[in-house]
């Protein structure tokens, strides 16, 4: 009796439908259907130059099984390639789309699937919790397996990496920062105020404000 296949967790929806060869026209040729586990496969791959046992890890199956669905992939966009045919995502009856969260209260990440939104957190049940933008930055991406500890969640409005702390705009306290929250979104848990990225202009403009004002009182 053949087991029964694992579920398949994806982090990116693609935000298009597919691709087309150019000049050739639609009802002259054929479409081959890409599945969005294999998208995703081929995204963590060969886009994130992450190692198999990464990608695996992250979509949640078996290092054979995500073999066999990156082997699928490849083959289908050589045929599309070779061929000119049309591409066209199409959802996998075996996968699911999850969107990832984290509590400011109790420093955790949950995950929820992507059709729901969370009203609290799933281990604390705080309300104090902030979605993690799945933005992946793929600059200066190495070779298989040299990841180190690098997040995969990135917010769309970090620029500053993945190391370094927010700083509270008011009294001045520092917390590590949570790659994929932004600074801004948090509150200080010693007096309530706004943090900001050390080292960002925000946090220069506190600083020099601070200097001017000591500068005053001299």
């Amino acid at each position: 009796m053949p087991r029964p296949r694992q579920h398949r967790k994806l982090n990116n929806q693609p935000k298009f439908k597919g691709f087309k060869p150019i000049g050739i026209p639609a009802g002259k040729t054929n479409n081959i259907e890409l599945l969005f586990d294999e998208y995703e496969v081929i995204r963590l791959l060969d886009y994130e130059n992450l190692s198999q046992t990464q990608a695996a890890k992250e979509i949640g199956v078996s290092r054979p099984t995500l073999t066999r669905i990156y082997q699928s992939a490849r083959r289908k966009i050589a045929t599309a390639l070779t061929e000119g045919l049309f591409i066209y995502f199409v959802a996998s009856p075996h996968a699911y789309f999850v969107k990832k969260y984290f509590c400011h209260d109790c420093q955790s990440f949950f995950e929820s699937e992507y059709e729901n939104t969370p009203k609290e957190c799933s281990f604390c049940h705080s309300k104090n919790i902030f979605e993690v933008k799945p933005e992946i930055h793929h600059q200066n991406r190495g070779h298989h397996g040299q990841q180190g500890n690098r997040s995969l969640y990135f917010g769309a409005r970090n620029r500053m990496g993945n190391v370094g702390n927010c700083i509270c705009s008011q009294c001045g306290e520092s917390y590590q920062h949570i790659p994929g929250v932004p600074c801004m979104e948090m509150k200080c848990q010693k007096c309530g105020g706004v943090l900001v990225r050390e080292g960002s202009s925000h946090h220069k403009q506190i600083i020099e404000k601070k200097n001017n004002n000591d500068k005053e009182h001299l």
